[in-house]
């Protein structure tokens, strides 16, 4: 096994690399009263380690974080979520805005 590839095993190692950038998050990912919003987050995380980590041989960190930043793009540019009523989740989020600024 690759040795990049190692670091993508658990949730923690997933963000970890993320955690010095930019896309940093809190520590708090569940909202007040949301008791399955972490299942939400788990589902992403395992949806892009059987779609992009686990099928990949990386030959370096930032290979694997371009690999997985384009996933992520493809993600909420492109892909449509049946959930979402077959929209992507840019276009949802645009909509969401959209009715905020509205209001």
């Amino acid at each position: 096994r690759n040795r990049v590839q190692t670091w993508f095993y658990g949730a923690t190692m997933v963000l970890s690399p993320v955690r010095n950038t930019s896309l940093s998050s809190s520590n708090t990912v569940s909202r007040d009263n949301a008791p399955d919003d972490n299942a939400y987050v788990e589902h992403v995380i395992r949806t892009i380690k059987e779609e992009e980590i686990w099928g990949s041989d990386y030959d370096s960190l930032s290979e694997a974080r371009d690999a997985i930043a384009d996933y992520a793009s493809d993600y909420n540019q492109e892909r449509l979520h049946s959930s979402l009523d077959y929209r992507t989740s840019n276009e949802v989020n645009e909509a969401h805005q959209s009715t905020l600024m509205a209001a």
